[in-house]
């Protein structure tokens, strides 16, 4: 899979292949673990408001 990289506005760059090897990560655990695609969206939604309790809001430099 190819993803492009991301560029954020504090100038920071996520990088299209560490994206790529970490949905591939993903996507395998959840095949190993025999969900369907209705139960994987669940996970990721319950994963991404997780991480929303743990972000906190910064200053604009």
């Amino acid at each position: 899979m190819h993803f492009q990289s991301v560029q954020f506005n504090n100038g920071n760059v996520f990088d299209g292949e560490k994206i790529g090897e970490l949905v591939s990560e993903i996507i395998n655990k959840f095949s190993e673990a025999g969900l369907s695609c209705d139960e994987a969206k669940i996970v990721l939604d319950e994963a991404k408001g997780i991480l929303g309790e743990f972000s906190a809001v910064q200053k604009i430099p």
